[in-house]
């Protein structure tokens, strides 16, 4: 319940309301092109987190994708994606996180991607998305960080489910965590889940 109150703060799934003839025409029509901003962004979300993952590094162009999808967004419909709210609401996590990136705890490409991301929910899904977000990497954050404990102490070589690629490098892909909480809270935001 905590959970679900954190990541859906402010929108409740729209009411579908019974006429005579059961659910009016347009009214609540729900189709792939209504879901298209969210397939996209899910999308580059996925290309981020694959990259980090393998690579380490988190294209600028996937980044630069999410902000042309932003702008689109908010130029088909001003009054939804609030412009001013959300450049606010990603420029203080870009501040925020630019400290922890000048003092080498997060990567640039982290940083960039988070501070769209935060600029892609507007200021209604910032908290959840770093809610969100946090859990995951903690979630991600624990089991890599014990095998490469444990695979200095040699107790095993690498769990199965691991990829030896990912473990041999010394930072945590944090961009897979960006990914889920910026994928899950805006499909959130544009309604195409609900909790």
């Amino acid at each position: 319940m905590f959970i679900a109150a954190v990541l859906n703060p402010c929108m409740s799934p729209p009411r579908r309301t019974a006429g005579r003839g059961g659910i009016k025409k347009g009214e609540n029509d729900v189709s792939l092109t209504a879901h298209l901003p969210v397939l996209l962004a899910v999308g580059l979300f996925l290309v981020a987190a694959v990259s980090d993952l393998r690579e380490r590094r988190i294209p600028n162009w996937v980044s630069l994708a999410l902000l042309a999808l932003y702008a689109a967004l908010a130029i088909a419909d001003p009054d939804k994606m609030l412009i001013w709210q959300s450049l606010l609401a990603g420029l203080c996590v870009f501040a925020v996180l630019f400290g922890l990136f000048h003092f080498g705890y997060m990567g640039g490409g982290d940083v960039k991607l988070w501070s769209v991301a935060a600029v892609l929910m507007g200021p209604h899904y910032v908290l959840p998305m770093l809610v969100l977000t946090t859990l995951t990497g903690l979630a991600i954050a624990l089991p890599y960080y014990l095998s490469r404990l444990l695979m200095r102490v040699r107790l095993f070589t690498v769990w199965e489910w691991i990829p030896a690629w990912s473990i041999k490098q010394e930072k945590l892909p944090y961009g897979v965590a960006i990914a889920f909480g910026g994928s899950v809270c805006f499909a959130l935001r544009m309604g195409a889940i609900s909790l």
